[in-house]
């Protein structure tokens, strides 16, 4: 049958009086696709992250197949298809109207099974660098050569509990995005989460 979005994320402007709306958009794919934190640099871009997650089914052995568009992305993306059971995004966005054309840069990230991106944050010192921070139950979370910790924590029974991760990304004002460094936060126990992120003056998280 027909494949039908659950839940999309939208964007929409208002005039500085709120009695007109400027600018509105969807933004998703066949999936639950929700907004979790957004920042707005200089130039008026605006960057959000947040959490789809794709229609599936499950077979008798507990197979998962996964359904429908995936969230739209761009050439430069890390991964554009579904990669678990919920992924996070990043989307970059200038509202100009041009239709697909907004969409400056997006792309998935997670891993093989559980990832949620809770915020977001601009760098004062560089508008090119922003970082976001979430929570994964994923063995396979990307990370990047050095970073902090790369390895996930695992319960007596063999499955990763919940941990956060933090990643940054350069987005030059000439456009597209890069993955600049990417890591897991955790503790010496399971069940470490990271909700929200902030950069203070000298660039510190």
């Amino acid at each position: 049958g027909t494949v039908h979005s659950r839940t999309d994320a939208f964007v929409a402007r208002l005039s500085p009086s709120g009695t007109q709306l400027t600018y509105s958009t969807y933004l998703g794919g066949q999936s639950d696709d929700v907004v979790r934190g957004m920042v707005i640099d200089a130039q008026g871009v605006l960057t959000l992250v947040g959490t789809e997650a794709p229609i599936e089914t499950f077979d008798g052995q507990g197979n998962r197949t996964d359904h429908g568009t995936p969230f739209p992305t761009t050439d430069d993306a890390i991964a554009r298809t579904h990669l678990g059971a919920s992924d996070s995004f990043v989307a970059r966005l200038s509202l100009d109207g041009t239709g697909a054309g907004d969409l400056k840069y997006a792309t998935i990230l997670g891993a093989f099974y559980i990832d949620e991106a809770t915020d977001i944050a601009l760098d004062p010192n560089n508008p090119e660098l922003i970082t976001i921070v979430g929570n994964t139950r994923s063995w396979d979370f990307p990370t990047t050569p050095g970073a902090w910790r790369r390895a996930p924590q695992f319960l007596a029974d063999g499955h990763p509990y919940y941990e956060g991760f933090m990643m940054r990304f350069r987005f030059p004002a000439t456009g597209g995005g890069s993955l600049v460094w990417s890591s897991l936060v955790t503790g010496t126990q399971t069940g470490q989460f990271a909700d929200a992120v902030t950069i203070d003056p000298s660039g510190d998280v």
